[in-house]
């Protein structure tokens, strides 16, 4: 089953969605999400507020992505991918802990996606529990081979406005 969560900067998870099978691309997953119908009508994220995403995803004014490794690269851009990449490494993190806490949750069988959707979220809040008490997990982490977030194309063309403002963000590293 697959799961997006947003998070913050101190591994809490500030959003979490499931329910889409785990064949879903995470792009049509996001445009189903209520997260995408909130941020693109604007009620989501105040001005230069803004999230990060893979190269999978649509660049919009709210949700900024590395930009493709083709093309036009000069060493601006080199940098805003690897700080951008950098930063995508929180989510990729805070997802590797909710699996080692909960390793439950890599194989939930024989239940109906509504019940697996609702442990993934408990997993997910149980996960922010962990963080708030200070439980720290980084020595049973197990790296997960199967787990690369560039492993999609983009499905969904970007907007101007999401282009013009990673090329404000570039300008400004």
């Amino acid at each position: 089953m697959n799961l997006q969560v947003v998070v913050n900067n101190n591994m809490l998870i500030t959003y979490a969605y499931t329910g889409w099978p785990g064949c879903a691309h995470d792009s049509r997953v996001l445009r189903n999400s209520e997260l995408f119908r909130q941020a693109d009508q604007g009620r989501m994220f105040g001005q230069d507020k803004f999230i990060i995403g893979d190269s999978a995803y649509p660049i919009k004014r709210w949700l900024i992505a590395p930009y493709k490794m083709g093309g036009q690269m000069n060493d601006q851009k080199r940098i805003f991918n690897r700080r951008v990449s950098g930063m995508r490494q929180v989510v990729e993190r805070v997802i590797g802990h909710v699996k080692c806490r909960f390793r439950r949750l890599q194989n939930v069988h024989l239940y109906s996606a509504e019940i697996i959707s609702k442990i993934i979220i408990c997993g997910c809040l149980l996960h922010n529990m962990c963080v708030f008490d200070g439980d720290n997990l980084e020595d049973f982490m197990v790296p997960d081979p199967d787990r690369n977030p560039d492993r999609f194309p983009q499905l969904h063309g970007n907007d101007r406005s999401g282009l013009d403002f990673r090329d404000r963000l570039t300008q400004m590293l």
